[in-house]
Formats: structure tokens, sequence, C-alpha cells
């Protein structure tokens, strides 16, 4: 599934671009299409939706984009499910209650998994180039995450993190600023999603 959804990101920002080798243009087309917080040390978080022609899927792609001058190098990220925090509000500002699939995307980092991440020497180094979006973690579907039961204009929010080696011994988290979107979603997006799921069983 994993495969076929970068593969279709890949067609969506081909056809942006018209320029299916050209990475200068894959990267210019993703830092339009997606929204971005704000900088940390001038990295910033950034979230683009893909909603296939059947519009059962809303799925979520993040980014990293450093927009510093020189590269940035640190560990790399905690491993996923432990690298974003999601939420999602109405028009009301209220907010609509996480799935068991979004909860397991919003673990907390725990000294477990700091120490786990400091001696997996094999993680290596986390680098961005400057001014080059990065894939940040893996796609994941809105519907999925969240239980949304009413048709509406919804706001999605997410945060994720970096962390820098300070010592031998200690790991610092970054926290970038979230990042958020518009994401309209009808009742027939809900009643196609609904219907798949009844399909998928």
């Amino acid at each position: 599934m994993l495969v076929l959804v970068l593969m279709a990101e890949m067609f969506a920002l081909s056809i942006c671009t018209g320029q299916t080798n050209d990475t200068s243009s894959i990267q210019h087309a993703i830092r339009d299409s997606a929204k971005w917080g704000e900088a940390t040390n001038g990295i910033q978080l950034g979230v683009a939706l893909y909603t296939p022609q059947n519009k059962n899927q809303f799925i979520v792609l993040t980014y990293l984009l450093n927009t510093n001058a020189s590269g940035f190098y640190g560990p790399a990220p905690a491993p996923h499910g432990y690298r974003l925090d999601l939420s999602l509000q109405d028009s009301d500002g209220i907010l609509v209650k996480r799935t068991k699939p979004g909860d397991a995307l919003c673990k907390p980092v725990n000294l477990f998994v700091k120490s786990t991440m400091h001696i997996e020497m094999v993680r290596g180094v986390f680098g961005l180039a400057p001014n080059a979006p990065r894939r940040y973690d893996d796609p994941f579907n809105l519907l999925d995450c969240f239980k949304v039961e009413k048709a509406g204009a919804y706001t999605l929010f997410v945060q994720g993190s970096l962390y820098r080696q300070i010592s031998s011994t200690h790991i610092e988290p970054m926290k970038l600023p979230k990042a958020s979107m518009q994401v309209p979603i009808t009742q027939a997006d809900l009643d196609h999603y609904q219907a798949s799921k009844e399909e998928a069983q």
C-alpha cells in the first residue's frame, strides 16, 4: 500500500511539473503545494494532502524543509510512531477524537526510546540539504486516524520533532512548530470511506 501511495504522489507531482526526471521541479512543486509551519532553527515541517479520485481516502504527506544556507545534520528522527503529534478541529474549534491508528502515530518519546535512538548506531546521521524538501514520516489516511462523524470544514494540525546530539550520552529534542491545513470533508466522502471499510472486512 505504501509503495502505491508513493507512486501516486510522484505521479501527482509530475502532473504539476510536467517533468518526471527534474528533481528541482519536483522539489519546487512540493514547496508550493505543502502547508508549512514556522521555522525553528531554520527547519520547517510541512503537510500536503493527496486525495485519490474515488475520494474515500485523504492521504497526508509530511515533509521537512531546511531554509538555512548550510545543511542540517543530527541524529535520525525517532522511529515511526514516535515522530508526529496530530490533532483535528471542526469548524467550531472542537477537537475530533483520535482513533487507535491515530494514537499509534502519536506515541510519546520516552526514556527507553531515547536510549534506543542513542545506541542504534545503524540509524546514522540525518541530513537536510538547503531548500530541498525531504519526506519526514510515512503517509497516513486522515479518516483512519480520526473519528470524523459529520461533513464539514476541518483543520488538521501536525507537529513533529528532530533531535540533536548534545553529548555522547544526551539527545535533545527540537520541537518543530505545528503545520496546519484546511480539509473539507463531504458526506459523500464519509459514505465512500465507510463503504470501503465494509468491503475490506
